[in-house]
């Protein structure tokens, strides 16, 4: 089931993805960023707010949600 689940991603794309998250960063100190990888350098997770994301979280309180049907059915 964990093999179905899998997104295939294609050769280099995590390191795309991870010097895109630097450029964001270096334009605004505010964005935040953290990719886990296994020990083969695939990605498992990405994780970053943005500044927008960072201010909505200030202004509506402390309420983090986290999707974890992602990817389980076609819906």
């Amino acid at each position: 089931m964990d093999k179905v689940r899998r997104l295939r991603l294609g050769t280099g794309v995590t390191e795309a993805i991870q010097k895109y998250f630097v450029r964001m960063q270096k334009q605004n100190s505010q964005f935040y960023y953290v990719l886990d990888v296994d020990d083969e350098s695939r990605l498992r997770n990405a994780f970053w707010p943005d500044a927008r994301c960072r201010v909505a979280y200030e202004y509506f309180g402390k309420v983090i949600t986290f999707d974890t049907a992602y990817l389980t059915n076609k819906y």
